[in-house]
């Protein structure tokens, strides 16, 4: 799977115009919007750092920058694309709300619809709950979360209106 930070995106193609854009990336797109990340305990490290004494002055508060979201290509396959926790998904995030094999994108024509495995925490499509193992049509701008993972379908076009400059 081809992924990218909005940010890359943009600097890569903004300047060189939507034509260009839209000859490259003709595909439908997933965006992992930016929230809270829920880490699975048995998979990530935990590191207990001794206390150090805090400076006598008032250190100045580090500006942070915007969280932005991750554009994740959905390339067309011979298989639906299976997205989850699971090392071998098709699209692998490290969340603990997500089973293991969540939610599966299938493509069908020229559109797309998604599935929910039977996952423990479910998937809704604009805040409807997915029924297990029916599809759902998506369209532009559909808002997906699975589990507490938040996921955003897009066009190429709804993609390139979310770089381009305003």
């Amino acid at each position: 799977m081809k992924s990218w930070l909005l940010s890359t995106l943009r600097s890569s193609f903004v300047s060189k115009g939507r034509d260009v854009f839209f000859a490259a990336n003709p595909q439908c797109w997933v965006l992992w919007e930016p929230g809270s990340w829920k880490p699975p305990q048995s998979r990530t490290m935990i590191m207990t750092v001794a206390a150090k004494p805090l400076p006598a002055a008032p250190v100045a508060p580090v500006a942070r920058p915007t969280a932005e979201a991750l554009a994740i290509a959905l390339v067309p396959a011979n298989h639906p694309l299976v997205l989850g926790r699971a090392e071998d998904c098709d699209l692998s995030l490290n969340d603990a709300t997500l089973s293991g094999r969540h939610l599966a994108f299938h493509q069908s024509g020229a559109g797309w619809a998604v599935e929910d495995l039977g996952s423990t925490n479910g998937t809704r499509v604009n805040g409807v709950t997915v029924s297990a193992h029916v599809r759902v049509p998506l369209e532009a701008g559909s808002r997906l979360e699975a589990g507490q993972v938040s996921l955003t379908f897009v066009t190429p076009e709804a993609l390139w209106a979310r770089l381009a400059p305003t």
